[in-house]
């Protein structure tokens, strides 16, 4: 399957596609919906609570995102470490990190994820 912008979409792609479509993470509205840039969009994406909820969907989105990390990072002689921004960023670092030690166990030669996290207050001392 390809997007408009002619980008295939692999197997992993078109799971992750289907589960937010099951979970009503995509949403069409006829009215616009303005997004913080100023631009208006017809399409809404949530994934805050659904990825919580629903953890074979987090695995796949922490799958997709070791994927686009590896990819980004090939001729990277260092460790890749994400850094979840406070509170959604957090699950997505830590999906992506444990996701991708599960591939380097079943086999990936990939180097490992790391994650840490970030407050979110600064620490008054």
């Amino acid at each position: 399957m390809r997007a408009s912008s002619g980008r295939l979409f692999s197997g992993l792609d078109r799971k992750i596609l289907e589960m937010m479509a099951k979970a009503g993470s995509i949403q069409f509205r006829g009215e616009p919906f303005p997004l913080k840039s100023g631009k208006e969009s017809h399409f809404y994406v949530s994934l805050r609570e659904e990825l919580g909820l629903n953890p074979p969907f987090l695995s796949l989105v922490g799958k997709k995102l070791a994927e686009v990390i590896w990819n980004i990072t090939s001729k990277s002689e260092r460790r890749p470490c994400l850094i979840g921004v406070p509170m959604a960023g957090d699950i997505l670092a830590q999906a992506c990190a444990t996701e991708a030690h599960h591939l380097l166990r079943a086999g990936s030669n990939h180097p490992e994820i790391s994650f840490l996290r970030m407050r979110s207050r600064v620490k008054a001392h």
